[in-house]
């Protein structure tokens, strides 16, 4: 791990010292005081997994009980990986190889429109309407941290709190998204949007542009 992470650093410099040779202002490199993520360069060194006792073990850090392994594919190739700490929570983002599948075989198209009293509305006539409003926890929390001193560990609390019922949210936000994606890819081969055609097997975009933005949310 100790060499992923002087890897990544030296890639950072190189990066920096490009951009600085091409104009543009980087500034001077400064002291960070905590490092989110460390990559696990290599399966079976730097971490391996035992499915039967649902743990993972991280070299040097020892085993973890995780939640979530049933989500690996039982024929999948695991390769690197990242130990990525968010909001006070730790996630390990696993890269694996599976067999590609086969889609539908089907010729079918479809367009797709967003507006604002539909956010999604496609050409077979089916439209979809959805929101995330914001909670009445966050609420509560925006209450309470306007309320608190500066610089004291209330505060701190309180805005770790805050930043873990937003990623809620937004995983809400980004379940909704991908499945309406799955259903657009997996039923369709061809699809249009924007005036831009998209086929199977080449680039998508379809994603980021139905992240709903603020005013686009019809009520119900």
């Amino acid at each position: 791990m100790r060499q992923a992470l002087v890897k990544r650093l030296q890639d950072n410099v190189g990066g920096l010292a490009e951009l600085k040779g091409k104009g543009v202002k980087v500034g001077r490199i400064r002291f960070r005081k905590a490092v989110h993520s460390i990559h696990l360069m290599q399966y079976g060194v730097t971490y391996w997994v035992k499915r039967e006792e649902e743990k993972v073990h991280i070299q040097g850090l020892g085993d973890f009980r995780v939640a979530g392994l049933d989500q690996l594919p039982s024929n999948a190739e695991l390769t690197t990986a990242n130990l990525v700490e968010r909001d006070g929570d730790y996630y390990l983002h696993m890269t694996c190889y599976i067999p590609k599948e086969a889609g539908p075989q089907n010729k079918k198209a479809i367009g797709v429109d967003l507006g604002v009293r539909n956010q999604v509305a496609f050409s077979n006539g089916v439209k979809l309407s959805y929101s995330v409003p914001m909670s009445d926890r966050l609420r509560r929390l925006y209450h309470f941290f306007s309320r608190a001193k500066p610089n004291c560990r209330n505060r701190e609390k309180l805005l770790l709190k805050i930043r873990k019922e937003f990623q809620r949210q937004n995983n809400v936000e980004r379940d909704i998204i991908n499945k309406v994606v799955h259903y657009v890819v997996t039923t369709n081969h061809t699809w249009s949007f924007r005036g831009t055609t998209y086929t199977r097997g080449r680039g998508c975009s379809v994603r980021s542009y139905m992240r709903p933005r603020q005013g686009d949310c019809a009520k119900p």
